[in-house]
């Protein structure tokens, strides 16, 4: 298991498997889910993995502060833990993988959520990186989050450079 915490438990960087074929997913905050416990999110995450092809899934977020409500994340982004979840991120995402946009109209919730993707955008720009979504888009023209899925294979690409430029 992959399993990075910081500052008392009260933010998870990444959860997730290891292996040869790792699914990505960026999502938008940590719930409390861990190695022993997963939450709905994350088992439908592990699923998805499978159906897909993957022998391993890695989530990350936009912003790691834990908020099983997402009403309760900062007001304000925390620039040392936004840049340790960078690192990570970073670290964890190699060139060509295929990462899931899974973060939702939650994305919403926050202006520095944006500002976050953004930054996450800059960092794997040069990764050639493959984004997908499952399904088609909320409402609001976000991708969707993965809890309470069909467990289906209706993924398709995602365009991020494309929704970075029409969200704004």
């Amino acid at each position: 298991m992959i399993y990075d915490i910081g500052m008392n438990n009260r933010v998870r960087y990444s959860l997730g498997e290891s292996g040869v074929n790792t699914l990505y997913v960026i999502g938008v905050n940590p719930s409390t889910a861990c190695p022993q416990r997963l939450d709905s999110t994350l088992n439908n995450v592990k699923k998805f993995a499978g159906i897909l092809g993957f022998d391993s899934y890695l989530m990350l977020n936009l912003y790691p502060q834990r908020a099983t409500d997402p009403n309760q994340l900062h007001l304000r982004s925390n620039r040392k833990i936004h840049r340790e979840n960078l690192r990570f991120i970073e670290m964890y995402i190699p060139e060509s993988a295929t990462v899931w946009a899974a973060w939702g109209d939650l994305i919403e919730k926050r202006a520095y959520l944006y500002k976050s993707l953004m930054d996450i955008h800059n960092l794997l720009t040069h990764k050639k990186i493959s984004w997908i979504q499952y399904d088609m888009p909320t409402k609001r023209g976000h991708p969707k989050h993965p809890a309470r899925k069909k467990q289906e294979d209706r993924f398709q690409e995602f365009d991020l450079a494309n929704y970075l430029n029409t969200i704004r």
